[in-house]
């Protein structure tokens, strides 16, 4: 199954408009052709009221789902910026707008301007929720509007104490309607945030759950508290009825929301079209540009993207690399391309002038796999941790005479558990050693590992 990789660069254009000393974003995006991209007129109507009630922290854990590994990256001339990757059978392309900003009704303030990724070709046409990402600034979000900053602080109490069997979810935008179901709830990660994800039905009378209304949502904040993010993708399913031209009886309605949260609960995430999976990949796959700690720009996307040209650590920085992907078992990497790579059953080298970096995998129900080959001499020393995944993994070097000579790391990722090695093999015993810089190599094929859809 094929994805798209998409790094959706992006440039600030100030506005005189500035709400409470922070300025609101207003970027331009592009196409893939390099015109400009459509700037829509949102429809953001007055806000409803936030559930403040919670309950007992659950404890089941979200079905595994993962950041797909693309076969096609498609990458914009501004580097830096939101990046997400997409199934191509999700839609044929996505853009990046400018939502302007919107007076709410009543007087009650305005959601302001922010950013929007859309989806040209989206797998389910013509239903009455549009597919779209928004990315607000949340120091926008609290100075627009009193009811906005409401939900951004129930969000992260809902994120901080995980309700069971929530009676509401915070959500933005704003809508003027009420929040009548939601199932399949979990909570997930994307690269540098956390949120909830769940199918919504928002009405405001007696319409029953149906394809032309349902919707995918996933509520999220970043990592550094400085931006939310709020999707919104269109679903459906074989069970419900194709629209709302037959409405819900009057006194049942109760009844009907709760029964369709326990239909739409049993179903498997495979049989609603977009899978459930698909979009949990590309929420997980998300990625934000780190907020500028500056006076009056924190949650802003940078100003000013580093030139494509640039060398060092600005632009893609696995620009250039191969790539790697093991669909029996779910997984994938990037690797640079002076490395050789080889396979063996459960295993997989990279070899380079003399350094060898072995990955070892398994499923957790599998028996182990032993040991990676004999240890030279000498002591480990904890060098902190690696991420992988979102998960973090305790890294140990082997010290002999002040020369790092294997690197070892591994653990447990869903499902699947890691056993990674790195050793110089390039020198006699006595005088091996992994220099810093493929220690941080190390680093950054570890970080560019990633879930995708096993056979």
């Amino acid at each position: 199954m094929r994805s798209k990789l998409m790094v959706l660069g992006f440039v600030l254009v100030l506005s005189a408009l500035v709400l409470g000393g922070c300025k609101p974003l207003s970027l331009q995006g592009r196409h893939s052709d390099g015109t400009p991209s459509a700037v829509p007129t949102p429809t953001i109507e007055s806000p409803i009221a936030v559930p403040t009630a919670v309950s007992p922290l659950p404890t089941s854990t979200p079905e595994p789902t993962v950041a797909l590994a693309p076969e096609v990256s498609e990458e914009l001339e501004e580097e830096e910026g939101v990046r997400i990757s997409y199934d191509y059978t999700l839609a044929d392309d996505l853009l990046v707008e400018t939502i302007p900003a919107e007076e709410l009704m009543g007087g009650a303030g305005i959601m302001p301007e922010h950013v929007g990724l859309s989806f040209s070709g989206y797998v389910l046409p013509d239903t009455f929720h549009k597919p779209l990402i928004h990315i607000y600034a949340i120091r926008d979000l609290e100075a627009g509007s009193q009811a906005a900053a409401n939900v951004v602080a129930a969000l992260r109490q809902f994120l901080a104490e995980k309700p069971a069997a929530p009676e509401g979810i915070p959500f933005l935008p704003l809508f003027n309607a009420m929040q009548a179901m939601r199932a399949q709830v979990a909570t997930i990660d994307f690269q540098n945030g956390t949120g909830v994800r769940f199918l919504a039905h928002y009405t405001q009378g007696l319409v029953p759950v149906n394809n032309n209304e349902l919707f995918y949502t996933f509520q999220g904040i970043s990592d550094d508290g400085a931006y939310y993010v709020a999707a919104i993708l269109p679903v459906s399913h074989p069970a419900l009825p194709a629209d709302a031209s037959v409405l819900i009886p009057d006194g049942e309605f109760e009844t009907h929301m709760r029964d369709m949260e326990q239909l739409l609960n049993a179903q498997e995430a495979s049989t609603f079209t977009p899978d459930l999976k698909v979009l949990d990949a590309m929420i997980r796959s998300l990625w934000l540009p780190p907020a500028s700690g500056e006076e009056g720009t924190q949650g802003q996307i940078p100003a000013t993207p580093p030139s494509a040209d640039a060398e060092g650590e600005q632009g893609d920085p696995y620009a250039g690399w191969a790539r790697y992907v093991n669909p029996d078992y779910g997984f994938g990497f990037q690797y640079p391309s002076g490395w050789t790579l080889a396979e063996e059953p459960h295993i997989v080298r990279l070899s380079r002038e003399g350094l060898m970096l072995t990955i070892g995998y398994r499923r957790d129900t599998e028996d182990e796999l032993g040991s990676l080959g004999d240890l030279p001499e000498g002591g480990f020393e904890n060098r902190g941790v690696v991420t992988v995944m979102g998960q973090t993994f305790p890294k140990s070097v082997l010290v002999y005479q002040g020369r790092d000579r294997v690197v070892l790391t591994g653990g447990a990722v869903d499902d699947l558990v890691f056993t990674i090695r790195l050793d110089d093999l390039g020198a006699d015993d006595g005088t091996s050693a992994i220099p810093e810089a493929a220690q941080a190599e190390l680093d950054q094929i570890l970080g560019s590992f990633e879930r995708v859809i096993s056979q």
